[in-house]
């Protein structure tokens, strides 16, 4: 009964075998679009790579083998007119260092949480006083989904020492954008911002008691539904300018990109919705509003321009108002 086990197994293979060669290539006989199994792999010619491909080994020819390549790069666009080619651009998909990605391209929100700032090419980039740490979002089958904020006592907050003195929720339509905001830092009398930045975020980076929640805000942002970029780039002097630009999923979609952020005061930010449904934010700050304490930088997205025939309309008719200073004339 072994043997005749064994004889079956080796048929199926083989069976196998040949219907990949046939099917999957279409052509049996042209040994540069063959996939093989790992028991009939044949040796390498020169410029051969095999990379694995759902449990088999892929042959990838690479140089003048490869019958997809036999046009010069000169002549790969020579279809189109000189117009198009001039205008004609390239994308890049080689992967960049984290540095690049994290400032430029902007990466999955769950890898900064994961990796943190020990990562010595991450923490390179990273912004003192901004935290990511990961939530926990739990299904509830036929009902919804369930997570948690933060508790007083554990995690991120509890171990920074910052707790919100308010709590608030904003809810921002798809396609929009808000930002940039930033908070003014609160510098202790007789201390340089300089010094008091390099004292807090460099030299002294874990001693929390330093921090001044109750006079400057600190906000902690929790995101419970839609997807959003969002861009921080560091404003306090003496600090490395850095940029961080990451993408967070709100509590529907569960996945590793379910965080919150912490953002220090001098820090500038700005959320931007993607994809097609409305994001909504729930956000404590460390101090209750205060309309000082809110800056705008280039927040020209936040404001709704009206189209130009709209704008001379509007402007036709405030200049024949009564309070019009052409019209007392």
């Amino acid at each position: 009964a072994d043997v005749g086990t064994l004889v079956i197994a080796g048929l199926i293979v083989i069976g196998l075998q040949m219907f990949l060669n046939k099917t999957v290539t279409g052509r049996a006989s042209d040994p540069s679009s063959r996939i093989h199994s790992p028991w009939t792999m044949w040796p390498k010619k020169s410029g051969e790579t095999f990379a694995r491909a759902g449990g088999l080994f892929v042959r990838q020819i690479s140089g003048r083998e490869s019958k997809c390549m036999t046009k010069s790069k000169s002549n790969l666009w020579h279809g189109l007119t000189s117009e198009a080619r001039k205008a004609l651009g390239a994308r890049d998909y080689q992967t960049r260092p984290w540095g690049d990605r994290i400032s430029m391209e902007g990466v999955e929100a769950g890898l900064l949480s994961a990796a943190g700032r020990a990562h010595s090419e991450i923490g390179a980039s990273w912004i003192p006083g901004v935290e990511i740490f990961t939530r926990t979002i739990h299904s509830q089958r036929h009902r919804g989904f369930f997570g948690e904020f933060v508790r007083r006592e554990e995690g991120v907050p509890a171990t920074i020492g910052l707790w919100p003195n308010q709590w608030a929720a904003a809810r921002m339509f798809a396609h929009t954008a808000k930002g940039f905001h930033i908070h003014p830092p609160s510098v202790p009398k007789g201390v340089e911002p300089t010094e008091w930045f390099r004292r807090l975020f460099l030299k002294e980076p874990i001693d929390y008691s330093l921090r001044r929640y109750e006079s400057e805000q600190w906000d902690v942002m929790f995101f419970v539904q839609g997807m959003v970029e969002m861009i921080l780039r560091e404003a306090r002097v003496g600090l490395p300018q850095r940029m961080m630009r990451f993408f967070i999923d709100g509590d529907n979609h569960r996945s590793a990109n379910n965080v919150a952020v912490v953002i220090p005061p001098g820090v500038a930010h700005a959320v931007r919705v993607e994809g097609s449904e409305d994001a909504i934010t729930v956000y404590g700050t460390s101090t209750p509003f205060n309309p000082e304490f809110e800056g705008r930088i280039a927040s020209d997205v936040e404001t709704a321009i009206l189209p130009e025939s709209w704008q001379r309309f509007l402007a036709d008719a405030s200049d024949k108002s009564p309070a019009s200073p052409s019209f007392r004339e």
